[in-house]
């Protein structure tokens, strides 16, 4: 069985940072296939703390 995943916690304040798209709103969710549906991520906005799951799909 092949598995990897990351993730990543990310304040509000710097979001700019490493969002290139608008982040869901507070309390919501958004998941995006990646890279030739080769990864899958999940964000995240929990009252402005972004956090990022990122899965390999496969």
């Amino acid at each position: 069985m092949r598995g990897r995943a990351v993730a990543s916690i990310v304040p509000q304040s710097e979001i700019g940072e490493v969002a290139k798209t608008t982040p869901p709103a507070s309390g919501n969710s958004r998941v995006e296939v990646l890279r030739d549906e080769e990864y899958l991520r999940v964000w995240v906005n929990q009252s402005g703390t972004h956090y990022f799951l990122r899965l390999v799909v496969g």
